[in-house]
């Protein structure tokens, strides 16, 4: 039986206390540093990871730039509508 370890979030600004792991192109700050368990994860731009993964991370940060807007905004509506399609 599987049981929940950690959620990882792609992050693309740097925090206080990331590692960096070199071969993998990627710094990481530890789930066991989170109260929560939550591990983030920022990738150099040429890192081997899917681009699936680079895309959310750029939606996260374009709706928290955009968390007070009018919702109705067109650019608003469509990259919700592109983010839920990656989902």
């Amino acid at each position: 039986m599987r049981r929940y370890h950690h959620i990882g979030i792609s992050a693309t600004e740097s925090k206080r206390g990331e590692t960096h792991l070199k071969l993998l192109k990627l710094f990481v700050v530890s789930h066991q540093k989170s109260k929560f368990g939550v591990e983030r994860m920022r990738f150099e731009a040429d890192a081997p990871v899917p681009d699936l993964v680079r895309a959310l991370a750029a939606y996260k940060d374009f709706f928290t730039l955009w968390k007070d807007a009018d919702p109705d905004i067109p650019i608003l509506k469509e990259a919700r509508a592109e983010y839920a399609r990656l989902q």
